[in-house]
């Protein structure tokens, strides 16, 4: 049951379009289905790694990191920003001097820098485990079987992210500069709203 639960929560946190999936679709576009897949995987980690620490110690946890919010707010709104610019002004044709695998290195840890920085990211796993009393019924044997099922479950998504992506470049390569274009826009929109919300928050 509880690997179920796991594998549905991988799935629940990483269906939803935002900023990751759009960058997958992206990354998967210009660069290949590994760029899109690693640049996935880069966030699941920060959610596995965050999942196992509210799983394990859900009221130090929280305390630890509630005084910090603002600030991981600020931190991964200015990069959502950043690098929504970044894709904006690329260029798909654009070689890199990088080796593929340190091309797939940076991939994941953008994502996985991004994310592990992502405040609600932060609050939503004691959120759950406390309104669920997960948290309170553990052992080694559960804790483990949890954090395969969110494995499974985000990597089931982001493989079919990332091939139905491919599967369509065909028909949309001509597109690929304009969705560079949409895309970094969206993102830097995205980074500039959480932005102005955790400005707001700040002030009150």
């Amino acid at each position: 049951m509880i690997f179920f639960i796991g594998f549905l929560i991988g799935l629940f946190i990483a269906v939803p379009v935002g900023p990751i999936s759009l960058i997958c679709v992206q990354r998967t576009l210009t660069k290949g289905v590994k760029s899109g897949f690693l640049s996935g995987m880069g966030s699941t980690t920060a959610d596995i790694l965050y999942a196992g620490i509210a799983f394990l110690g859900l009221s130090a946890f929280a305390k630890l990191t509630l005084p910090y919010m603002h600030i991981f707010h600020v931190f991964s709104s200015v990069i959502l920003i950043v690098w929504g610019i970044f894709i904006f002004k690329s260029h798909v044709h654009t070689k890199t001097t990088a080796t593929p695998t340190v091309t797939y290195i940076g991939d994941f840890f953008s994502t996985f820098f991004l994310t592990i920085s992502n405040p609600l990211t932060i609050l939503f796993f004691p959120a759950f485990f406390s309104h669920f009393s997960l948290a309170t019924k553990h052992t080694l044997e559960t804790t483990v079987l949890f954090l395969i099922g969110i494995l499974l479950g985000s990597t089931l998504w982001w493989i079919l992210l990332c091939n139905a992506t491919k599967k369509l470049e065909t028909k949309i390569h001509t597109y690929i500069p304009l969705i560079n274009k949409i895309v970094g826009l969206l993102v830097a929109l995205l980074g500039g709203i959480f932005l102005m919300k955790s400005s707001m928050l700040f002030l009150h």
